[in-house]
Formats: C-alpha cells, sequence, structure tokens
C-alpha cells in the first residue's frame, strides 16, 4: 500500500509540475507576443527578459508579463475583455465574483434579519 502511495504522490506532484510549466510557457509566450505589439521588441532576447523578470523578481516581475501578455491576448489574439481577466488576472475575477456575492448576502440579511423592538 505504501508502495501505491508513493507512486500516485509522485504522479500528481509530475502532473501539478506539468501544469505549472504550461502555464508558465503560456503566460511567457502571451508576455513575449504582447511587448511585440506594444513595444515593437522582437527577438530572442525578448523570450529571455521576461524568463529572467519572471524568475528574479517573482512576482513584480511576473505582473508585469502578465500586464503585457493580456495586451497580447486582447490586441493581437483577439479574445474577450472578460477572457483576458480571468485567465491574466484571476485573483480580480475571483475578487470581483466573491463582492457580489457578499452584496446579495447583504441584501438577503437585511430582508430575512429578525427586527426586535
Amino acid at each position: 500500500m505504501e508502495f501505491i502511495k508513493g507512486i500516485m504522490g509522485f504522479l500528481l506532484g509530475a502532473c501539478i509540475f506539468l501544469f505549472f510549466l504550461a502555464a508558465f510557457v503560456f503566460y511567457i509566450r502571451a508576455g513575449v507576443y504582447g511587448a511585440h505589439l506594444w513595444f515593437g521588441w522582437s527577438g530572442w532576447w525578448v523570450g529571455a527578459l521576461a524568463v529572467l523578470l519572471t524568475v528574479a523578481l517573482r512576482n513584480l516581475g511576473l505582473m508585469a508579463v502578465m500586464i503585457v501578455g493580456a495586451y497580447g491576448a486582447y490586441y493581437g489574439w483577439r479574445w474577450d475583455w472578460w477572457l483576458v481577466a480571468i485567465v491574466f488576472f484571476p485573483g480580480f475575477a475571483l475578487m470581483f465574483v466573491s463582492g457580489i456575492f457578499v452584496a446579495i448576502g447583504g441584501v438577503l440579511g437585511s430582508f430575512f434579519r429578525s427586527r426586535t423592538a
């Protein structure tokens, strides 16, 4: 049983790694395309710069690559604005949906709250 748990854990880790690697490659590719559209930059060094920004500056670099990638997806790949928001800014999309649910809960709570004199 321990052997099966070890194999399944390894397979799960490998799947998660491959998913994040595919997402990383997708965001870098979108960032390179966005840099080409927005700034007119092209060449191998743009991809190297995007990878360097993402790895060296972590969150700040990834945010810059995602903003430029969102520009490339919207104007270059002709994605709709809502799809760009969900794919490139998932935190804002979740925050927006959560805000809607909190607002609905507040309104419904005010209707069903018991009034005491």
